[in-house]
């Protein structure tokens, strides 16, 4: 994994919606193809939200954005206060 990044992009009644964005480089000789857990963290470090990537591929040698979206139920959302990525090969 680059990069990951994350900014709120709509609110709700129900809660915020948060755009994702995600680098990965494949440094490998041969395409790789892996899933993504995006996760939303409180001050503490401790999971409040989660989003998933499935299926995604890089060819050899490349690098690649990817994006994605996650509603954030307002009876959390206020606690965010960053993001990660876990890159799990398949």
């Amino acid at each position: 994994m680059v990069a990951v990044s994350s900014k709120a992009t709509d609110t709700t009644n129900f809660g915020t919606r948060y755009a994702w964005q995600l680098v990965v480089a494949n440094a490998e000789a041969v395409p790789v193809t892996f899933n993504v857990e995006i996760e939303w963290l409180d001050g503490r470090g401790i999971v409040v939200s989660t989003d998933y990537g499935t299926r995604l591929s890089l060819g050899p040698g490349m690098q690649g954005t990817f994006t994605g979206e996650a509603m954030i139920p307002s009876s959390v959302v206020a606690q965010v206060v960053s993001v990660r990525a876990n890159v799990k090969p398949r």
